[in-house]
Formats: C-alpha cells, sequence, structure tokens
C-alpha cells in the first residue's frame, strides 16, 4: 500500500487528472474488504496524501516485528 501511496502522489504531481483506479485492482481486493478498499481509495483522492504516507511507514514500523539481530522484517 505505501508502495501504491508514493505511485499515485508522483503520478498525481506529474498529471492532476490522474486515475488510479487501475492500482485499487487485484492487491487491493485480495488484502482489503469492500469498507477498507474504499477507505484507500479516499485516501488515494485526498490531498492529505502526502502527510499520510510517513503516518502509515511510522506505524508500520511500529507493529513490523524485529528479526533476530535486530532488523526489522518488511520493506526496506
Amino acid at each position: 500500500m505505501l508502495d501504491r501511496s508514493r505511485l499515485v502522489l508522483v503520478e498525481r504531481e506529474r498529471d492532476p487528472r490522474f486515475s488510479f483506479t487501475s492500482l485499487l485492482g487485484e492487491r487491493v481486493a485480495v488484502f482489503f474488504d469492500d469498507a477498507q478498499a474504499d477507505a484507500v481509495s479516499v485516501l488515494f483522492a485526498s490531498s492529505r496524501l502526502p502527510a499520510a504516507i510517513p503516518l502509515l511507514e511510522q506505524e508500520l514500523e511500529r507493529i513490523t516485528p524485529t528479526e533476530p539481530g535486530g532488523t526489522t522484517g518488511g520493506n526496506p
């Protein structure tokens, strides 16, 4: 979701008419129920998306388990 949020932000800056609906396809439908997918859609369309991305990153860091050796799991 973070990768897609960043992509939407970049594409929206390039073209304000950018349609993110193709990014809500298969992966969002797999991982989110309808209400959650609607919330993601609202977030992608929101002017608050730039502020939401760092908050999402912080929350994911907080809830991501630490692997043995002190590194966190997840995306680099």
